[in-house]
């Protein structure tokens, strides 16, 4: 009988255990998104990992659903439309005020990822898209714009004034390199 109990206990535990678990990771509550943006700190592949810029912490990696949006916030996008799947993601801090630099070697598109508490006007000549995304913080952006740029310098305002947008570039192979990254 006190083996059925032990059994039935530790049967117990983890269908809760487990259940916590999928709810957690489903609802994106802490701890996991501190453990997507330590996981992707450690074990980013070397052609991704950190870029400094002055005082700017500046990442370049793939964007995937979970991925941390800012270099300084574990914010994700938990919608990640299939879209966006795969495209360059330039992580630049979340409060940001500095203008981005990229010197394209081809044609590129480049998304970015709205909140409505901004004043967007910086993002003047981007076309809105029907993408919608959900990265939550005390401002929330759900919206994408993009716009297509020829070869050459890229100047890109970080957004604002009260949060800056997530970058993404496509196409991913768009001969834009990390160290093409310049800060104003």
């Amino acid at each position: 009988m006190k083996s059925f109990k032990k059994y039935a206990l530790f049967i117990l535990v983890f269908c809760v255990g487990f259940s916590s678990g999928i709810t957690l990771y489903k609802l994106n509550i802490p701890p996991i998104p501190q453990f997507r943006f330590l996981s992707y700190f450690f074990f980013a592949p070397d052609e991704f990992k950190k870029l400094v810029a002055g005082e700017i912490n500046v990442f370049v990696t793939r964007y995937t659903k979970g991925t941390p949006l800012f270099s300084d916030r574990p914010y994700v996008d938990t919608l990640g439309p299939k879209e966006l799947e795969g495209l360059t993601l330039i992580q630049i801090p979340r409060h940001t005020k500095h203008k981005i630099k990229l010197d394209a070697k081809k044609p590129l598109t480049v998304y970015r990822l709205i909140s409505t508490s901004n004043d967007n006007w910086l993002l003047d000549g981007y076309q809105k898209t029907d993408l919608k995304v959900n990265v939550v913080g005390k401002s929330i952006h759900r919206e994408v714009v993009k716009k297509s740029f020829p070869p050459g310098i890229i100047d890109l305002f970080a957004g604002g004034p009260s949060v800056s947008s997530p970058i993404l570039i496509s196409p991913p192979d768009s001969g834009f390199l990390p160290t093409a990254i310049f800060i104003n």
